[in-house]
């Protein structure tokens, strides 16, 4: 599996609605977690896998996307999948599945 799916909007913090929040999470993160479940599932079965998260170097570093916006709900994403992925990757090593970013 890997997932590779992300959106990136560009607005401040200040002007960001909930919904933009609840879209960037829903596809960034919670997209990766429940793709990342579904096919765990199947993986365990097989006793064999690997999983590929795409996370961003953004995750690392406070960014701004350009001067009129910024980015800070999708460098908060990217650190979450990070972690996601290292915490995944820990659960299903006996298994024999390998987990990345």
């Amino acid at each position: 599996l890997v997932n590779n799916a992300g959106i990136l909007e560009s607005y401040t913090i200040m002007n960001m609605k909930e919904e933009d929040l609840e879209r960037t999470l829903g596809v960034n993160l919670k997209g990766v977690i429940l793709c990342s479940q579904a096919v765990a599932r199947h993986m365990i079965e097989q006793k064999s896998g690997k999983i590929v998260n795409m996370g961003s170097s953004i995750s690392s570093r406070a960014s701004v996307c350009n001067l009129t916006g910024g980015s800070a709900d999708y460098c908060a994403s990217k650190a979450a999948v990070q972690a996601f992925t290292r915490s995944l990757a820990m659960e299903l090593a006996p298994h024999g599945i390998n987990v990345n970013a």
